[in-house]
């Protein structure tokens, strides 16, 4: 059960990383920062935005990163104890 609930936070965290992408005009871990402007980043065109937006925006990136690679993980746990024979 808790496996389902966190796949299902894991889709919509990416759905609301690309909502968010596209209403900013790009994402943090596609950004930069250049003299204390900060920018999102989109196919090479740069928005300026707040420091708070932008490290919103690099978090929300990189827990999307966390998130699947947990599921990953989760996966080849259950994988490999559902090979397992019975003792």
């Amino acid at each position: 059960m808790f496996r389902k609930i966190f796949i299902a936070l894991v889709f919509i965290n990416f759905f609301s990383l690309f909502a968010s992408s596209i209403l900013l005009g790009g994402d943090g871990l596609n950004g930069k920062q250049v003299d204390g402007h900060f920018f999102l980043g989109s196919h090479g065109k740069y928005t300026e935005v707040s420091e708070a937006v932008y490290t919103y925006s690099r978090i929300h990136g990189i827990s999307l990163f966390i998130m699947v690679g947990i599921v990953l993980i989760m996966h080849l746990i259950d994988r490999e104890t559902k090979n397992r024979p019975p003792r």
